[in-house]
């Protein structure tokens, strides 16, 4: 949104950006279980992470500098099959997650000064999502959806110093789901966007 979400804009702008309906139904389950050891020269936790997720989704946003009346930011029921010229988007979609992972992280003091951490994640994440998007530039509907399978991993070492200043170095690999893009023909983009992974490197002193 460029603009605040109200009509008070068109009068000191000469245009609005307004979002007359967004309505979303999120049904979400998640469950973890970790075992963890007893504190000691190793250290570790070991577990499982399940989820499952629905959404529906209907959106309508307006937009125009023609100053209508408030009547015509309305949502009229035949809205998805004959657009009005001054709806800027609208989509219409369900989608549906499924995402479980395994997980381990161990940490082993070498001494009482120093340790090393290292752990990871095997992560699979599956999703499928149907839906229209409709505007002034007609419908399209469409689908898409994917699976992926993701490991990530991370390795860090602690030296404590002096009580009160740590120094550290880690390595990480971290990563974001991919998913299903709402445009459904309305915009030149990729219908399904793939998952991103990240590889972090730091060092500091605490």
């Amino acid at each position: 949104q460029r603009e605040d979400g109200s009509r008070s804009t068109y009068k000191l702008l000469g245009q609005y950006d307004d979002i007359a309906a967004w309505n979303t139904h999120l049904r979400s389950w998640t469950e973890e279980l970790d075992l963890v050891s007893n504190p000691g020269k190793l250290e570790w936790v070991v577990g499982a992470f399940g989820l499952y997720q629905h959404t529906s989704q209907f959106v309508v946003e307006y937009k125009g500098t023609d100053g209508a009346g408030a009547a015509e930011l309305m949502v009229p029921p035949d809205v998805t099959s004959h657009p009005p010229p001054n709806l800027g988007y609208g989509n219409q979609s369900h989608e549906l997650r499924r995402s479980w992972s395994v997980f381990a992280n161990a940490t082993y003091h070498i001494t009482d000064d120093l340790s090393v951490t290292a752990g990871a994640r095997a992560n699979h994440d599956q999703y499928q999502s149907v839906g229209l998007g409709f505007s002034a530039f007609g419908v399209g509907y469409g689908s898409g959806g994917g699976k992926a399978d993701t490991p990530t991993w991370r390795v860090q070492i602690n030296d404590q110093l002096t009580p009160d200043n740590m120094v550290y170095a880690s390595y990480a690999r971290g990563y974001k789901p991919g998913g299903v893009n709402g445009n459904f023909g309305q915009l030149i983009l990729p219908v399904v966007f793939h998952a991103e992974t990240n590889d972090a490197f730091e060092v500091g002193s605490k």
